[in-house]
């Protein structure tokens, strides 16, 4: 969890926080980055809307290894665009796939975790997302700086490769099953 907890900012943060720099750095004005922020950020609202009307009946570590993927590939899209109604769509679908992933991560994470250890273990792995979001802008800013969007895409997706594979490793969780 603790590995999960301390990738998953580097995509779910790093994406939302550093996009409308991005922007800029493709050419687009600051009011232009500053509105596509503001749209994207519908997707927030609008992953975890989505989420709490079908998590009941998902296997967590397979939607969350398919969210993932999902991030990555937008990501890479992102990267690649050019147009403002385009980055704006997926910016949108990145931003709902990163708050449907950090829903149902809390959820598996707590469903793997005995009682008694399911407080302090979920303290440690948030910290360590702490951290890695607070250090999200150290490492990606001057990756984008001296190399591009791609290249910052590129980690992003190395970060949730890295994300997949802990979670293939892992435990399947309690997905549909009853509770003691």
């Amino acid at each position: 969890m603790v590995g999960l907890y301390t990738l998953a900012p580097l995509a779910t943060i790093a994406f939302p926080l550093l996009s409308a720099v991005v922007m800029v750095e493709k050419g687009f004005k600051v009011d232009q980055s500053l509105v596509f922020a503001a749209l994207s950020m519908i997707g927030p609202p609008l992953g975890t809307l989505l989420t709490a009307l079908v998590i009941d009946r998902l296997e967590r570590r397979a939607c969350l290894t398919a969210l993932a993927a999902a991030m990555a590939a937008l990501g890479t899209a992102f990267a690649a665009s050019g147009t403002f109604l385009t980055l704006v769509a997926v910016g949108i679908a990145f931003n709902t796939a990163a708050a449907t992933y950090g829903s149902i991560l809390a959820v598996y994470a707590t469903e793997l975790l005995p009682t008694p250890l399911r407080a302090s273990a979920m303290t440690c792995a948030w910290a360590g997302g702490r951290v890695a979001a607070a250090l999200a802008p150290i490492i990606l800013l001057p990756i984008l700086s001296a190399y591009g969007p791609h290249a910052m895409f590129a980690v992003i997706t190395s970060v949730l490769a890295a994300s997949a594979a802990l979670l293939l490793a892992g435990p399947r969780g309690l997905s549909g099953q009853a509770v003691a």
